[in-house]
């Protein structure tokens, strides 16, 4: 056994090449970024997004992966926790998208190449893939919460530039959750972002 020509093999696997033009921001990009600041991970050599239900979420985000870079990622079922999980390896795409920033629970923020965007498709492409992972809905309310104040707080920005109202409050636990309440600013956030999650389209 060779173990130099294995190390070189799986080096290569983790930089996989992307087939496509990768390095503008696009909506599709903004989405992967939105997710990676919620349920998704990344660390320098892969990405892995677990979820329990919704196929519907893990299936845009691989969707997404492969419109930017050109590769398809399959999800598998894991047994164990019974749960949906993507991972994908590839030195090349993590450090394209770490270049964005961290995306840790207190680290994570809006990348400024999203946050000043001109286009409004970025700037809801990201908040999609974040209200996919961390939003909740019902006829009455949309919501998120999270322990990241800082992020919260630009996330707030950004649907206020986006002209849909909100608020956040703090929760005895330390959280911030960000309220959308009224009817016409709801209206807005489906019209304009929206869910890809089917049961969060109440």
């Amino acid at each position: 056994m060779n173990t130099p020509d294995i190390k070189e093999e799986l080096r290569e696997k983790r930089l996989r090449r992307p087939t496509k033009e990768f390095l503008n921001m696009t909506p599709e990009k903004a989405y992967i970024l939105g997710v990676l600041c919620g349920d998704g991970s990344i660390s320098e050599k892969f990405i892995r997004l677990e979820i329990r239900n919704d196929e519907d979420f893990i299936k845009e985000f691989a969707r997404c992966l492969k419109e930017v870079y050109g590769l398809n990622y399959n999800y598998k079922h894991y047994k164990k926790r019974d749960s949906l999980v993507l991972y994908a390896s590839s030195e090349i795409i993590c450090l394209d998208l770490l270049k964005y920033g961290r995306c840790g629970t207190f680290e994570w923020k809006i990348p400024a190449e999203i946050f000043n965007s001109p286009k409004e498709s970025i700037s809801c492409g990201f908040l999609r893939g974040l209200f996919d992972s961390e939003g909740t809905a019902n006829r009455y309310v949309v919501s998120m919460s999270s322990a990241n104040e800082k992020g919260i707080n630009q996330v707030n920005k950004l649907l206020n530039k986006l002209e849909i109202k909100n608020k956040i409050m703090k929760t005895k636990k330390g959280y911030y959750v960000l309220y959308i309440t009224h009817k016409v600013m709801l209206k807005k956030f489906i019209e304009k972002i929206g869910f890809t999650i089917k049961r969060k389209l109440v």
